[in-house]
């Protein structure tokens, strides 16, 4: 009877510690693959900034030619054109102009290769 006790003792206490094992080993891999995500991602970010200073950099160490320097050197002072204060309302209706583009009337009962002889024999246009 003894042993019997002993053996069923020994029995849950290995199931017991089994339990707790596997308990263990899926924190620290749930802890690893954070981890490893969390590197990943620093990694990425890390990365975007690097490439976003040499892309800065890149355009602040390039030679300016003279003319555009100057254009720069001057854009506060400028002023638009065509401003607020240089544009006025229009009273009354615009009136659109008629160009007096037309076609002849008998395009149709010719072919288009004697239209073209006859209406551009000058080429002078």
């Amino acid at each position: 009877i003894v042993r019997a006790q002993a053996q069923y003792r020994m029995y849950r206490q290995r199931r017991s510690y089994l339990r707790n094992r596997e308990e263990i080993r899926r924190r620290l891999d749930e802890q690893k693959a954070n981890r490893w995500k969390q590197e990943n991602k620093e990694k990425v970010e890390r990365e975007h900034k690097e490439r976003q200073a040499q892309m800065m950099a890149g355009v602040a160490n390039l030679e300016i030619p003279g003319d555009l320097a100057l254009v720069y050197s001057k854009i506060d002072d400028w002023e638009q054109q065509h401003g607020g204060h240089h544009i006025i309302t229009a009273l009354g209706d615009v009136v659109s102009i008629d160009m007096g583009y037309k076609l002849p009337v008998d395009i149709n009962s010719h072919v288009f290769s004697k239209y073209t002889s006859v209406y551009f024999k000058n080429p002078n246009w």
